[in-house]
């Protein structure tokens, strides 16, 4: 990797975007040049934290800045293809956050034009660089247990304020669409196939997406934002023919396994030497490097794809209207 310093512009400098800006200036090769951030006393407050040079409270000023070569995009979904549209046709490369858009049409009018610009692009799904979902990936494609059967996955998340956008389906999507994307697109990665079958069940502030894939496994997804945040928690349980992972945590630290191998019984924990904030950061420090790979060397092509953040987006749109319908 060249020692080019790349200049890097922020849209959406809440608490996401801080968060990776954060980890941005920890990063040698990387300076985060400009910010932007409709609400002008909060935008001045994330300057100074983070001694910004530049701000702007319009994007399209911001992409007019000939210095910048990379913009993350980290605003509510609903504003995530105009914003990605603009930057593409301003030559910026892209970090974008989850979702891609709020439905395949947009996505694929991120897609053309990020590709007819020739502009790199990644998207935000920081658990694909997380050691312990690599090690299940590893586990499960050797099927040192036999083969996966079924995923259950658990989301007990915070509440959220009655008027924050997340509650607002047309700015987010909705629980699936804003976060479910994530888990479709990891668990989506560790099955290796394709849901053939969708069921939802909707309560308030909740909801559970049962899937059948093509290759048999049953997956469960459960994300409730009903909790204190001191009790936030997530877990995670494959099934194999001979065994089972379990792993807590959306940012996973530890990896239990137990189960038989050639007729023996293996039981392994993993543990990864991180608090869940240093992994986290370091993840969005791998997504960036990523990106500068692909921009620095065209035939490398990044760990995330144009065509996953399609897929999910696509997984999370069937999920979302199995409950509607």
């Amino acid at each position: 990797m060249t020692q080019k310093k790349y200049k890097v512009g922020v849209i959406g400098c809440g608490g996401f975007g801080s968060f990776c800006i954060e980890a941005y200036n920890k990063m040698p090769e990387i300076e985060v040049l400009a910010i932007c951030r409709t609400h002008k006393t909060e935008l001045k407050k994330c300057a100074k934290k983070f001694q910004i040079p530049l701000t702007y409270t319009d994007y399209k000023e911001l992409l007019k800045n000939s210095e910048i070569d990379i913009v993350l995009i980290s605003t509510p979904p609903f504003l995530h293809t105009e914003q990605a549209i603009a930057a593409a046709r301003a030559g910026k490369h892209l970090v974008l956050e989850k979702p891609l858009a709020l439905t395949l049409k947009d996505a694929d009018k991120v897609i053309e034009t990020i590709n007819r610009n020739s502009v790199k692009s990644i998207i935000n799904y920081v658990m694909r660089y997380n050691p312990i979902y690599e090690k299940i990936k590893e586990e499960t494609k050797k099927k040192f247990f036999g083969e996966l059967q079924e995923v259950n996955f658990e989301n007990y998340a915070k509440t959220l304020p009655e008027d924050h956008w997340f509650w607002d389906k047309k700015r987010s999507g909705g629980i699936l669409i804003e976060h479910g994307v994530h888990f479709f697109d990891i668990f989506g990665q560790i099955i290796d196939s394709e849901p053939v079958s969708f069921k939802t069940e909707k309560g308030n502030k909740k909801i559970l997406t049962a899937l059948k894939y093509k290759n048999g496994v049953l997956a469960s997804f459960f994300h409730a934002f009903d909790k204190p945040y001191i009790i936030e928690k997530s877990v995670s349980r494959l099934s194999y023919e001979r065994g089972y992972i379990e792993i807590s945590g959306w940012i996973p630290l530890k990896l239990r396994l137990e189960g038989l191998v050639n007729g023996r019984v293996r039981r392994e924990i993993t543990k990864l030497p991180y608090t869940k904030k240093e992994l986290y950061q370091k993840n969005i420090q791998e997504i960036m490097r990523d990106l500068i790979k692909s921009v620095e060397n065209p035939k490398y092509k990044p760990r995330i794809s144009l065509k996953d953040a399609r897929e999910s987006l696509r997984v999370a749109l069937l999920a979302t209207k199995a409950v509607e319908s």
